[in-house]
């Protein structure tokens, strides 16, 4: 089974647990790094890396929490 290296931030906050909101906070905040993949319209598409969700946990899960 293949793993995937990057999240949408939908399954990025799944993974840590947290709304989609504070998931978009954490990336705001610099806590998350995040890649634009958007292609020139409106929207943007935002990956976040999974080695950056685990680094994020493995130093002190409390720190998910966005005050």
């Amino acid at each position: 089974m293949i793993r995937a290296r990057s999240l949408s931030i939908r399954q990025a906050a799944e993974y840590l647990g947290v709304s989609r909101s504070q998931m978009y906070r954490l990336v705001a905040l610099g806590r998350v790094p995040a890649v634009d993949l958007s292609t020139g319209h409106s929207r943007s598409y935002l990956r976040i890396p999974v080695a950056a969700l685990d680094k994020l946990m493995a130093t002190d899960p409390d720190d998910v929490e966005v005050a």
